[in-house]
């Protein structure tokens, strides 16, 4: 072989002057496969809805970019690792071998990262990445790479040993094609155009609106956190806010009172209800015919984002209708807008940079990044509505990062699960339940500790970069937690207060120092406070009410009463309660029976008054037959088990809600 062959060549040892050259081919060849994993990687856009070509070509143009980074990396580091290999001048032979391990680097590193991510979040589910298992998995996948990657070497090296002109000129159109779809890709990425979508127009100088949930919050948490351990962001937030004092939710549980908030009916209305069939919790899909909020928006020129962290808050329970960009748990549905965050959230490359980032930066929240990336990104003449949810406050809690200054007594090691688990196997007495139910609170508030480092980011957005000046902003919980209380368990069921009871902050532009409402409001009045704020026509026939004027419920008004249903777990059907605005609540339970308290002078609900005050509760029975009675019923029938999404079921099993 000549010296002007061997001049080309990016294999080791071939003088100081070359290096630079060959090094570019090395990451170049690396990046081209890497460009061409990013094709294939496009295919998981395949479960994502993109508004138009153009926005599909730009997010394959930067699957293709990261998974070329990350292949480049990797070539890189294998052409330095050759270089300084003994025997590194032997001739055309090694730098054969060499060109054919990068070749090889290239193909493989794609792949193994695909293994990686199907092995860890289809075989292993909810086994964590650092655990025995995890780890044995990685290693394991590592171990199978390196071994078909020499072995691949070696194969194509005798195959291709007197071809070495040929692979050096393929190399090289390799690299330049590598660094060509760099530069195009680079330019695809980065031009500025956000999707704009039909009706913008019709929008235009429109406020925004602002949905924030955090699942399984209850209200006495919420306010003893605030009064004695909020941050400095979270408190200026509640200040300049509106504070409901006597908020709750429709239904205890994530589906049907997040249904309620986006239909803005009360669950028998909207059908989207949980229930225990065979010991496993499940439920049934909104009502198909009903125009959900983010529709209804989406139609009037609004963009509509949604970022969540619950299965029960998507396909196949249809709450992610009117979303033109949805991601729940990390699974892009549907994609209407464009930036780098989002890509890496529906990349196999991005999976990783996403783990990496959430490693390092620990404090920090994958849905708190992706909507502030987008705020910053979007453009900023189109008005939004936008959804943001969390999860991590879900029973049974564990211990949370720097959970030090809540967790002391006999049980502060030992997490929610670990308690669940030794209260439904006896081990506590009735003398140790008051200890337990002090720990448990703790890591209430503990894991709301760390929420509120997770919100900062946002709310700092919202607060310094001029959104409060035109965006309403709801901050609510979907419903409570009994916490070994009413209901004798830890979780949520029932109607009982500790669970109905929930925050509801309500930022509204324009009105400075904040209050506090004693009125009587319920998570069914989101979406008519939004419809009226963004002065848009809701649908017809809405149980909720707006509450961007003065609103609240008043005693002895047509609407002076909210509905709040539950599972009665010892009876094995529904509960159901009304709450009216003069503090009487009247429960009736699966069973038919019926419980009455005074709100006001008994809040803690120890006291029935069923028996005592019977013409009351006649009284009051009469009133809650006739709403109830009154009140459409959609179709409730369960989703089979059987026919839900892998990723849902494994989220809900996680959960504890799938036997």
């Amino acid at each position: 072989m000549t010296d002007h062959h061997q001049k080309d060549l990016p294999g080791p040892g071939r003088g100081s002057g070359g290096r630079p050259i060959r090094c570019l081919v090395a990451i170049g060849i690396a990046s081209t496969w890497g460009f061409a994993a990013g094709l294939v990687d496009s295919g998981c856009f395949g479960q994502a809805e993109l508004a138009d070509g153009w926005l599909r070509l730009r997010y394959l143009a930067a699957a293709g970019l990261l998974q070329a980074s990350v292949c480049a990396l990797v070539g890189l580091g294998l052409w330095g690792v050759l270089s300084v290999l003994p025997g590194g001048t032997r001739g055309e032979r090694q730098d054969l071998r060499a060109l054919i391990s990068i070749h090889v680097a290239g193909i493989l590193t794609s792949v193994t990262l695909v293994a990686l991510r199907m092995a860890h979040t289809r075989l292993l589910g909810d086994v964590t990445v650092f655990s025995t298992a995890g780890i044995g998995t990685t290693f394991g996948v590592f171990v199978a790479a390196l071994a078909i990657g020499a072995a691949s070497v070696w194969l194509a090296s005798r195959i291709l040993s007197e071809s070495v002109e040929t692979v050096v000129r393929a190399s090289h159109a390799f690299a330049i094609v590598g660094g060509a779809a760099a530069l195009i890709s680079t330019g695809l990425v980065s031009l500025g155009l956000p999707f704009s979508g039909g009706g913008a127009g019709a929008a235009a100088g429109r406020p925004n609106v602002l949905l924030i949930s955090i699942d399984s919050l209850r209200a006495d948490v919420w306010e003893e956190y605030l009064n004695e351990h909020a941050s400095p962001t979270l408190r200026r937030f509640v200040d300049g806010s509106r504070r409901y004092r006597d908020a709750h939710t429709s239904y205890s549980h994530s589906l049907a009172s997040h249904a309620s908030m986006l239909s803005g009916l009360h669950p028998p209305e909207h059908g989207a209800v949980h229930q225990i069939v065979e010991s496993s919790s499940v439920g049934s899909a909104i009502d198909p015919s009903l125009e959900l909020l983010a529709e209804r928006l989406s139609a009037e020129g609004y963009e509509t984002f949604g970022v969540m962290s619950n299965a029960w808050l998507g396909p196949p329970y249809g709450l992610e209708a009117g979303f033109q960009t949805y991601v729940n748990h990390g699974i892009a549905r549907s994609l209407g807008t464009f930036n780098f965050p989002l890509a890496m959230t529906v990349s196999t490359a991005g999976y990783y940079v996403r783990f990496a980032e959430q490693f390092v930066f620990g404090r920090s929240h994958p849905n708190s990044r992706l909507l502030r990336a987008w705020l910053e990104t979007r453009d900023r003449s189109r008005p939004f509505f936008a959804f943001l949810h969390y999860i991590e406050m879900h029973t049974p809690n564990g211990i949370a990062p720097d959970s030090e200054r809540f967790l002391s007594g006999p049980y502060a090691g030992i997490g929610g699960f670990e308690v669940s688990n030794r209260f439904d196997a006896g081990e506590f007495s009735d003398q140790q339940m008051p200890a337990v139910r002090d720990h448990v609170r703790a890591l209430n508030l503990a894991a709301l500790a760390q929420m509120d480092t997770y919100l900062a980011p946002v709310l700092d957005a919202l607060m310094n970069d001029g959104w409060l000046e035109n965006t309403l902003v709801i901050l609510l919980s979907d419903h409570g937690e009994n916490l070994y209380e009413k209901a004798g368990n830890y979780g949520h069921g029932h109607v009982y207060n500790t669970v109905s009871h929930v925050p509801f902050v309500v930022s509204v532009p324009g009105e400075a120092g904040g209050s506090d409402r004693d009125g009587l409001v319920s998570v069914i009045d989101v979406a008519p406070t939004f419809y009226a704020y963004t002065e848009t026509r809701p649908p017809d026939g809405l149980s909720g009410r707006d509450l961007s004027g003065p609103g609240s419920r008043t005693a002895g008004t047509e609407d002076d009463r909210v509905y709040v249903q539950g599972w009665d777990h010892d009876n094995a059907g529904w509960a159901r309660a009304v709450l009216w605005a003069d503090g009487t609540k009247l429960i009736v339970n699966a069973s038919g029976d019926e419980e009455l308290y005074d709100r006001v002078a008994d809040p803690h609900e120890h006291h029935d008054r069923v028996g005592d005050q019977p013409e009351r509760a006649r009284r009051y029975r009469h009133r809650f037959d006739t709403l109830v009675g009154a009140m459409r019923q959609a179709d409730q029938e369960p989703i089979d088990i059987d026919s839900l999404p892998s990723e849902v079921s494994d989220q809900l099993r996680a959960l504890g809600y799938l036997k």
